[in-house]
């Protein structure tokens, strides 16, 4: 037996070396044995393949406990035999047992040249059945997702939201982190706690949903990206080429943002914040640009497709098959994305690459803020996450409702806003619910809790005034106009119209909102990603605003940082 040191790196390793067998062994020394910060993180990748996980939101599966989170029911093998009839349609088989009974020249002649292989038989059809993809055959959902997919069905219990810390928690030391940002209630849904955990400027931040906001991607690059990239320098110092906008829906710049992740990334964000979904379009970009990759057998399966879609003689046949395959494959390669808050739960990994591995973490939300689900039904939050466009709805040009002193301004429920005395606003609702005006607070609630017909009203009201309470607010003081901003719900611009009230008898705007639902002051976002009018004419001289809509010059501002964009709007205290 020989015995030998190895000295690497400046440590020593014993090695023992057998006359007989040349295995060597390697001893890593008792110190590092004995250091916990010594072991590596371990890849999220080798521990999927170690413990199943749910594949729409990360949680680890089992069979054993039913009412436990992460209940999977094993399906059944597919019978061949029963796949098979199903996939024969009775049109085909009868075609298919006339045209063998045809003679040759019979088949030439009804083919027309065309190559027998393009008529589909029996047997292509039963080979069709037969071949089941790789990632139905892999693709693992737990009880909760299956019922939310195929069933609609959503228990409250399920949809825990977590904190800042517990998501940053899960983060290790070395992950690179990718902050993703709803441009629907901006800036609520850039929780700055974040910052206590790691360094904004340590960050790529993406905007999402910007298809909302911008009739065209060239829009969203020129303007959105502009104003994003001045706002976070001035305000957090984040370098202008970590900043991005996308549209995970509309497939707006992913490209771009994709040249510019990097390994070890993790998306982070608030709850519907867009991560899922983003990532969602992320894979299905990267595997196109897999595909382009030389491939002779893709190439044939490609060929292949290609020609069945042919087969569709009308267009539009055409094109839903090709959006049906879009959509099939965004599922297939991303995480699962739903628009109840807290779907995620698990750490998801996604292979963008070879040498790039990013992860989908559950998104977090304030301590303090209140749940959608404890007010609102499954319909109401889906229907308010679609968003309204704000080109449309949002822009001075768009219609408006007009609200005089003493009335109430309402969406739904979500909010109600009181107009002051001597006061006249014009009201842009860029949520997506109807709005309504109530003559006075005395009557909103009497129509909102004590309605005597509630089907009347079942379409004004989406809040169920039986689970929560409405807090008193008061509105910080704004020049002209301002942006009322729901947090994750979207917002509703106010300007105000006509004279000025007297200071001495003015009061204080009031909203109402229900428990736990924050709302911020902003300055109206209108002025920095859209054209707007300026109130000078072309030659620089200020006008009047009864004039501004036929002779004001349109400008768009940039953002320096100078004056608040936003103010908090506190409970009132009594």
């Amino acid at each position: 037996m020989i015995r030998h040191v190895l000295r690497r790196t400046g440590v020593a390793t014993l090695c023992r070396i057998s006359a007989r067998t040349p295995r060597i062994r390697m001893m890593p020394p008792a110190r590092l044995l004995n250091s916990a910060t010594s072991i590596p993180h371990v890849s999220h990748f080798l521990a999927d393949t170690l413990v199943p996980k749910c594949t729409s939101c990360g949680i680890t599966l089992q069979k054993t406990a039913p009412d436990n989170a992460g209940f999977y029911i094993e399906p059944k093998p597919p019978s061949v035999e029963g796949k098979a009839a199903k996939a024969i349609k009775s049109a085909d088989k009868v075609f298919s047992e006339h045209f063998s009974s045809l003679s040759d020249e019979d088949k030439a002649l009804l083919l027309n040249g065309a190559e027998p292989d393009m008529i589909p038989t029996i047997n292509a059809a039963k080979h069709k059945a037969k071949s089941v993809p790789a990632s139905e055959r892999e693709g693992r959902q737990c009880l909760r997702c299956r019922n939310a997919y195929h069933r609609s069905a959503f228990d409250a219990s399920e949809y825990q939201v977590e904190t800042v810390s517990q998501v940053m928690n899960r983060i290790p030391a070395n992950g690179k982190l990718i902050y993703v940002v709803s441009l629907v209630d901006f800036p609520m849904s850039l929780d700055e706690s974040v910052f206590r955990h790691r360094s904004a400027k340590s960050m790529q931040f993406v905007i999402t949903k910007t298809d909302l906001f911008f009739q065209t991607n060239n829009l969203a690059s020129r303007y959105g990206l502009q104003f994003f990239q001045d706002y976070m320098f001035r305000k957090y110092g984040v370098p202008r080429n970590q900043v991005f906008v996308v549209s995970g829906k509309s497939d707006w710049n992913t490209d771009t943002f994709l040249d510019h992740v990097k390994d070890n990334s993790f998306f982070i964000g608030s709850v519907n914040s867009g991560k899922s979904t983003l990532l969602q379009l992320v894979a299905q970009i990267a595997k196109k640009q897999r595909d382009k990759l030389p491939n002779a057998r893709r190439e044939r399966a490609k060929q292949k497709q290609q020609d069945g879609i042919i087969l569709n003689a009308r267009t539009y046949a055409a094109a839903r098959e090709r959006l049906k395959m879009w959509a099939k494959s965004k599922a297939e390669n991303g995480p699962g994305a739903s628009f109840m808050p807290g779907f995620t739960r698990g750490v998801i990994p996604l292979e963008i690459s070879k040498a790039i591995t990013v992860y989908d973490v559950p998104g977090f939300s304030g301590e303090s803020a209140a749940h959608l689900y404890d007010f609102l039904s499954a319909d109401s939050i889906k229907q308010l996450q679609k968003g309204a466009l704000f080109h449309k709805t949002g822009t001075y040009l768009s219609k408006y409702v007009t609200a005089k002193e003493g009335q109430v301004v309402t969406v739904g429920g979500l909010f109600f806003l009181q107009v002051p005395r001597g006061c006249m606003f014009q009201v842009r609702n860029v949520i997506n619910h109807k709005v309504h005006i109530f003559s006075n607070m005395e009557k909103a609630m009497e129509v909102w809790k004590h309605a005597k017909d509630p089907e009347a009203v079942r379409g004004l009201f989406l809040v169920d005034h039986a689970k929560t309470d409405l807090v008193k607010h008061t509105v910080p003081p704004f020049d002209g106009s301002f942006d009322l901003v729901l947090r994750g719900l979207g917002f509703v611009n106010v300007k105000a119209t006509g004279a000025r009230p007297d200071p001495k008898n003015a009061e204080d705007l009031v909203v109402y909102l229900p428990k736990g639902v924050a709302a911020i002051s902003r300055v109206p976002i209108s002025k920095y990603i859209t054209r707007t009018l300026s109130g000078r004419d072309k030659n620089g001289n200020v006008l009047r605003k009864e004039k501004w809509v036929q002779l004001s010059t349109k400008e768009i501002k940039r953002y320096t940082g100078k004056e608040a964009f936003f103010e908090q709007i506190l409970p009132t205290q009594e």
